[in-house]
């Protein structure tokens, strides 16, 4: 897979993310991502085995066996590349 190795993507990690704080911090990340999108360039992000295109139909994932492939344990923001900082980003809503 090309996204981590190429600087494409990062994974936001979840502490307690067993729990109902931890799923909804986790929650509000994939939305404020998923909200801003055309922004951050994004291409897809994956919450809680949630496949969640820029553009298209969100659906469940298969079981890959474990919390941490199936991104439970974090969310995976994949972008198409390009975003480079100049130092007025305000990424606070």
């Amino acid at each position: 897979m090309k996204w981590h190795p190429e600087g494409l993507a990062i994974d936001v990690i979840i502490p307690d993310w067993q729990t109902p704080a931890g799923r909804a911090l986790g929650d509000r990340i994939a939305k404020f991502v998923s909200d801003n999108g055309r922004r951050f360039g994004l291409e897809y992000l994956i919450w809680q085995r949630m496949y969640i295109p820029a553009e298209g139909k969100s659906y469940l994932m298969n079981d890959a066996g474990n919390p941490d492939a199936n991104h439970f344990t974090h969310v995976h923001i994949a972008t198409h590349g390009g975003g480079y900082p100049t130092g007025r980003e305000n990424f606070l809503d």
